[in-house]
């Protein structure tokens, strides 16, 4: 249960790096300084986070 969890959290970080993504991308000043070009690092880290998980889970299933 807590493996879905993490991936659950990896879809979540996903989401938000292409929220950052997108309103960087439209020169929005909704987002902070600290987080301008770090959307692109958080999509990559949420969507390795759930693709491990996948992996684990594939694994499992053909034992």
């Amino acid at each position: 249960m807590s493996k879905k969890i993490v991936a659950i959290l990896g879809l979540l970080v996903c989401f938000i790096g292409f929220f950052i993504q997108f309103f960087e991308s439209r020169e929005s000043n909704l987002i902070p300084e600290f987080l301008k070009g770090t959307g692109l690092y958080f999509l990559i880290i949420g969507a390795s986070f759930s693709y491990l998980y996948s992996l684990k889970r594939n694994q499992k299933k053909e034992k």
